[in-house]
């Protein structure tokens, strides 16, 4: 089975299974723009809503505006707030690629160092699966229409 979706094109093979941890993606979210209106809860790290996810993710903000990675509002996002993705053989849910992951920490873990912080454990690149045709993985691609990232989850 092969999943293409996109924020400008969608090929979904039919019946379209929605996962049941599925909601909306809150009005307030910092994630909206990303290319994804539903969300996956709990999350990775198990906080049971949107809000207390964004709470946990407001640590962050001083490296979101310092804008020291193009990537980094879309990583945490994918790690706090992760879509939901149809169709999926399981209720899994798809982390960020590790290229991404790599991506972000060259930009972000120097101002880390230098206010005195060390790159998160759970951050830890080497978690994250590589974009290949063996993971399931989400990153960000080429702008398009009505978002600034398109999600291509991996499927064999």
């Amino acid at each position: 089975m092969n999943l293409f979706v996109s924020c400008c094109i969608s090929t979904v093979p039919e019946p379209v299974v929605v996962p049941e941890r599925c909601e909306p993606l809150n009005n307030s979210s910092v994630c909206h723009g990303l290319g994804y209106s539903l969300v996956q809860m709990p999350n990775f790290f198990y906080p049971n809503s949107q809000k207390d996810a964004e709470d946990r993710m407001r640590v962050f903000t001083p490296l979101v505006n310092k804008d020291c990675s193009a990537n980094l509002q879309f990583f945490l996002c994918v790690l706090y707030v992760p879509p939901c993705v149809i169709n999926m053989p399981r209720n899994d849910i798809i982390p960020p690629c590790r290229e991404v992951c790599e991506e972000v920490r060259r930009g972000c873990e120097p101002d880390m160092i230098t206010a005195g912080y060390p790159w998160p454990r759970f951050m830890d690149c080497k978690w994250f699966p590589l974009h290949d045709k063996k993971a399931f993985c989400l990153k960000p691609r080429a702008k398009c229409q009505k978002s600034k990232y398109r999600f291509f989850p991996l499927i064999p």
